[in-house]
């Protein structure tokens, strides 16, 4: 009888048990039908009759889950955090694992929400999220979540992160030590480790930490990309600190990356290396140069890469380091230091013999220009030995003329401009011409009118009143005009140019699109290539707006103010500043508005300010803003850098309106203006001829603040078709220029002469 009693306790106790493991369906049902207040309500008082069962718990963190992504719902702030709390308690109750299959989803899926909730903690939810990572370690705990909280943990300072990454690895490679197959992939946590070691002034720990991710990550290369990275940073920075000591350690941590890195690479970060060693010899360090440079040679010539000859290399890394650390070439400073460094590197070598070397090898690659300042150069520093180096004058002349004779002598005008300025050689002189000649009649052929205008202006520099060049020059003005002026000229449809029209009446400014922005930008380059001036213009989309408030204005109020006052019709704070910053027109728009700013008529226009400021070689990216009989022109730049382009001008170059040569007859302006970067008018007398007839000539009041300094004048009579007038305008003074690269010495009593010949273009 005892016997049976006590199967049958067994055999009760064994149903208690399976009971509390019953599904609940009518909680089930609440939860699908997605009625999660009723389905906690239940819950919660199935848990307070038996606390046992696990399935209410089960279904309360699962309502949590689900009001976690709900909008609207009044527990939404802090259901995650309860789904949290019940699954850490399922997690308890369940001792032997029996439902794992059933609920580790469910923990999953609170782990990933919960991880991405925390990444936007401020820092004062620190100490709050720092608790939130220990709950779910109770609940699952891994080694990546660990990862998690060390990158939250220093994603807000925190003082034990970097703690936390070294544990966090140490754990891991530990675990790969005893079960390669089961450990987790934490190959960042071991690239976070490196870049941590290198941003304490570790790099010892980061090598070893980085030997430790090759075993564990064989084919990885996350960490091989980090270390390298640093590895290259240590190199570059020898370029900072270019003392023998510092020179000597970071080619010892280059040395020490040898098996790391491909011989490719070991060896393009070498050559690196050895361009920092020229910021030393610079800084008049050869000593030290030297002996670092010997024992990277000697190390590159045991891995059988050959050395890496001072002669082949130097001058370049010289030049580079020279402009780096001075912002300008200084050929004798580099010279000095080469040859310093010669007599160091050759033993027993003599200077005539080092000066040898140094001529040969930049003979060899065919820097002639160089070779030229550095026999200069050794005349002046070795007059002793003057036959020495006029031989070598002779030879390089030789050379020179013989390279750039041939016909297949590749080189764009301008290198060949260099030759000619050293010699006078007719061969020279030759080549240059065909190859100027050659390259603007492809640039003609090919309509690209912006090269063209740019390289005629240097063609003629270098051969003026040439008769090809200037038939070329008037094929490309008629070209030109008909490609780029003829096609809007007397368009009025101006509705087709907006988005949305203005609306005076309602205070409207309207949208302009992108083919009106296009119609005025190729009006503009337009005239700034006539002009010679770079034409690659752009309008901002961004400050626009601004600019067409500005138009909107002046085009309500029937009137045009740069300071436009707050009673006007339409007025905006913004459309004023812009009008502040424009080029105004009032009677017309667009394109045309360009065309009578260009031609600068009226009384108020004595300056031919608006002109100039479409001129100004400086501004390159305008705002633009247009109703359909007033333009606001942004023309003092807008400050966005990706629109901005680097442009090449000679600011020692005048821009003329009209521009020099052929100019179509009816663009000519009343108001003729010179301008110049580094000019100044006050003295200044202009005079004009026809056929040798002088023309009366009348100067506009000297006003400088509009773009570039100018004088402006005016003939007394129309000029004629086809007729030759020659401009000179004595007396100018220039100065230097901030902008001017060669740092121009001020000149008085300079002169400059031009010639504009009207045509007719049908």
């Amino acid at each position: 009888m005892k016997f049976f009693l006590i199967v049958v306790l067994v055999f009760h106790g064994a149903f208690c048990l399976k009971a509390q493991y019953k599904p609940f369906p009518k909680l089930e049902k609440l939860f699908e039908v997605a009625d999660y207040d009723q389905c906690l309500e239940k819950a919660e008082a199935y848990i307070k009759a038996d606390s046992k069962e696990i399935y209410p718990y089960i279904w309360q963190m699962r309502c949590y889950l689900a009001i976690s992504n709900l909008d609207m719902h009044p527990l939404k702030k802090n259901a995650l955090t309860k789904a949290l709390n019940v699954a850490i308690r399922i997690k308890n109750k369940d001792k032997s694992g029996e439902l794992s299959e059933v609920v580790t989803p469910d923990f999953e899926n609170i782990q990933s929400q919960l991880i991405e909730k925390l990444s936007g903690y401020s820092d004062e939810q620190y100490t709050a999220g720092i608790g939130i990572f220990n709950k779910l370690q109770q609940l699952s705990p891994s080694l990546t979540l660990d990862y998690h909280k060390y990158i939250f943990m220093k994603d807000h300072n925190g003082e034990n992160a970097f703690s936390e990454l070294r544990i966090l690895v140490s754990k891991h490679y530990a675990l790969f030590k005893k079960a390669p197959d089961k450990s987790e992939n934490l190959e960042q946590a071991y690239a976070d480790l490196i870049n941590a070691y290198y941003d304490l002034y570790q790099p010892t720990y980061a090598r070893d930490a980085f030997v430790k991710s090759k075993e564990v990550y064989k084919k990885g290369d996350l960490c091989k990309d980090v270390y390298i990275k640093h590895i290259m940073s240590i190199v570059g920075s020898a370029g900072y600190y270019t003392d023998e000591k510092s020179l000597t350690n970071y080619l010892l941590e280059l040395l020490s990356a040898d098996s790391l890195l491909s011989v490719g690479m070991f060896k393009s970060m070498a050559i690196d290396l050895k361009k920092y060693l020229a910021v030393a010899v610079l800084r008049s360090e050869p000593e030290g140069s030297i002996r670092t440079i010997n024992h990277l040679n000697n190390y590159l010539i045991s891995y059988k890469l050959g050395q890496l000859d001072s002669l082949v290399h130097l001058f370049d890394y010289l030049l580079e380091a020279n402009q780096k650390e001075y912002s300008k070439i200084d050929k004798p400073k580099i010279f000095a230091a080469w040859l310093s460094m010669q007599q160091k590197l050759i033993k027993n070598a003599s200077t005539a013999e080092c000066i040898k070397s140094i001529h040969q090898n930049l003979v060899s690659k065919k820097k002639f220009d160089d070779d030229f300042d550095f026999i200069a150069w050794c005349k002046l520093k070795y007059p002793a030995f003057k036959g020495q180096l006029s031989a070598y004058h002779i030879q390089l002349e030789k050379l020179i003329v013989q390279q750039i004779s041939l016909d297949s002598f590749a080189a764009s005008p301008e290198v060949i401009d260099q030759y000619a300025k050293k010699l006078d050689s007719k061969e020279i002189k030759d080549k240059q011409y065909k190859t100027y000649y050659t390259q603007l009649l492809g640039l003609l052929s090919a309509n690209d009118f912006s090269g063209f205008a740019v390289n005629i202006v240097k063609a003629l520099n270098q051969f003026p009143g040439d008769v090809r060049f200037l038939a070329l020059k008037k094929k490309w003005v008629i070209a030109d005009y008909n490609a780029n002026y003829k096609s809007l000229a007397g368009d009025y449809g101006y509705e087709k140019y907006f988005s949305k029209l203005p609306n005076e009446s309602k205070c409207e400014p309207g949208v302009v699109n992108k083919l009106g922005h296009d119609a005025v930008l190729q009006k503009i380059n337009y005239c700034r290539r006539l002009a010679g001036v770079p034409d690659s213009c752009v309008i901002d989309n961004e400050v626009s707006p601004g600019y067409q408030k500005a138009a909107l204005m002046m085009s309500a109020n029937d009137n045009l103010s740069h300071s436009p006052p707050a009673t006007w019709k339409c007025y905006s704070k913004e459309g004023a500043g812009a009008a502040g910053a424009s080029n105004l027109s009032l009677g017309n728009a667009f394109y045309d508005a360009i065309m009578s700013q260009m031609e600068d008529d009226g009384e108020g226009n004595f300056a031919a300010g608006h002109r100039r400021w479409i001129l100004n070689p400086k501004s390159t990216v305008f705002g633009h803003g247009s109703t359909t009989n007033t333009l606001s022109l942004g023309v003092f730049g807008t400050g966005n850098k990706k629109l901005k382009r680097p442009l090449y001008f000679d600011i020692k170059q005048p821009i003329c309106w009209p521009a020099p040569d052929y100019f179509p007859a009816n663009l000519l302006p009343k108001r003729w203006s010179f301008s110049l970067a580094n000019g100044e008018f006050d003295k200044a007398i202009v005079t004009v001829r026809e056929g040798g007839k002088l023309i009366p000539v009348t100067k506009e009041p000297i006003a400088q603040g509009f773009a570039l300094n100018s004088i402006v004048f005016y003939l007394s009579k129309d000029v004629e078709i086809d007729k030759i007038y020659t401009v000179t305008i004595t007396n100018v003074t220039t100065y230097s220029y901030w902008g001017d690269p060669n740092n121009s010495d001020t000149s008085k009593g300079k002169t400059y002469t031009y010639q504009v010949i009207p045509i007719a273009i049908d």
